[in-house]
């Protein structure tokens, strides 16, 4: 019989405590665990759930699991604050004021420890998306378990927590030579290189999918990242604006990424060829998902232009059709739209994870992209420049830029859906005869 997950939380901190050479009582670890279940099951979690707990404490040493178990429990931007049952705890730690959140120190000398960690001052204002999170994460995780666990393996919990801020930028092993540098500066006995060591493969491990040797499955992963920075994606009703605005910024962020700060390495862990297959392998799918998301990004664009030359923004269902359901199906946009012949510029893997799709479905999203396979196969390599053009000269330079052959069956398709438009949408094809 298989464990509930609760239960399966218990057992991950209870077998962590006793090889760090505590011990926790049952209360304590149905605490940690109902902390840790609660927290990651707020209705904006999509990735970042519980069962990302699992997937980053796989193979983990002690030390990891348990900063596994605590490292995502404070998501600010994503929960809209902290976790009710968080702000008892933690609501000492940070003062909101004008500028933001900014951090109070006081005289905690854990506070302190952790400020020295992260390279935070009493009184910064800290950012969700740099730091804040993580150190918060971090701060509760310590006081969940310094009763029970020797301060030296504490700390080690907490440098792993720090490693998990995602994206930062340094030459060679920068970034994790400073948080060497700050672990030793805490003065403690303990072996700062080897913490360090677990906090960089703690931090791999919480970004493996960038390394998966299948991109539906990376891809699979961004499209639960969506829905929880764009609160809007999650309802299966959403505007085209904001549809098109989720896939802008996340092709922006692909488009800047590199895989050099995705995994990092550190005084040969992991080892120089693991480091370099891993970061090969991201470089991969990083670039795969940027001109994905171009195809997907072109096919909002054009959709946005469609609908503010008709009559403004309108849900994405007015153009496309709904979402199909178990309970009903209504005509869509790929249903009017002939079968492409894939130029040459169009890479075959791209045109694959369109047309076939991610490697599984979504909440409110179609696992395929019909539209945007149809514009990727038609348009190849060229989608990229539309995009600019679109971005550069709006909707009108978007429309008479596209192929005739391109732009007609989708605008008579828009015109069979969307009925309340149907005159003014047709009028548009006068730019695609």
């Amino acid at each position: 019989m298989s464990e509930s997950t609760l239960q399966k939380l218990v057992g991950l901190a209870r077998r962590a405590v006793r090889d760090l050479g505590g011990e926790a009582t049952d209360a304590q670890l149905e605490l940690w665990a109902t902390d840790v279940h609660e927290s990651m099951s707020a209705g904006g979690r999509s990735f970042h759930d519980v069962g990302h707990v699992f997937d980053v404490a796989e193979g983990g040493n002690a030390v990891q699991v348990l900063a596994a178990l605590f490292h995502d429990t404070v998501y600010m931007q994503v929960d809209g604050g902290l976790p009710s049952r968080l702000v008892d705890v933690l609501g000492d730690a940070f003062h909101v004021g004008p500028d933001g959140v900014a951090l109070v120190i006081g005289d905690d000398p854990w506070k302190a420890r952790l400020a020295q960690i992260f390279g935070f001052v009493d009184g910064q204002v800290l950012s969700p998306f740099a730091g804040l999170n993580e150190l918060l994460s971090a701060l509760f995780a310590v006081r969940r378990l310094h009763d029970v666990l020797p301060v030296d393996a504490t700390v080690r919990v907490a440098v792993c927590i720090e490693a998990t801020i995602p994206f930062r930028s340094a030459p060679g092993e920068g970034v994790s030579d400073a948080l060497l540098a700050r672990v030793e500066g805490l003065g403690l006995a303990l072996d700062a290189v080897q913490a360090v060591k677990d906090a960089v493969g703690l931090a791999n491990q919480d970004v493996a999918n960038f390394a998966f040797a299948d991109t539906a499955r990376f891809l699979d992963n961004t499209w639960q990242l969506l829905p929880e920075s764009n609160t809007q994606l999650r309802v299966r009703v959403y505007t085209i604006d904001q549809y098109h605005l989720a896939m802008k910024k996340m092709r922006g962020f692909f488009g800047f990424l590199k895989a050099e700060v995705v995994f990092r390495g550190f005084r040969g862990a992991p080892s120089p060829a693991r480091l370099d297959a891993l970061r090969a392998a991201a470089a991969r799918n990083i670039e795969l998902a940027h001109h994905y998301l171009t195809a997907k990004l072109l096919a909002a664009s054009l959709l946005q232009a469609i609908a503010g030359e008709t009559g403004g923004d309108a849900p994405v269902s007015l153009f496309m059709g709904d979402l199909p359901s178990v309970s009903s199906t209504s005509p869509r946009l790929e249903h009017h739209l002939p079968e492409a012949v894939p130029v040459a510029s169009a890479d075959r893997e791209v045109l694959r994870l369109l047309v076939e799709g991610r490697a599984s479905e979504g909440d409110f999203d179609l696992r395929n992209a019909p539209l945007a396979g149809f514009l990727y196969a038609t348009c190849g390599a060229d989608v990229h420049e539309h995009v600019a053009r679109y971005e550069a000269d709006g909707a009108r330079a978007l429309l008479a830029g596209l192929p005739p052959g391109v732009l007609r069956p989708v605008l008579e398709g828009c015109a069979r859906l969307a009925v309340t438009r149907t005159d003014r949408v047709l009028g548009l094809l006068d730019g695609a005869a």
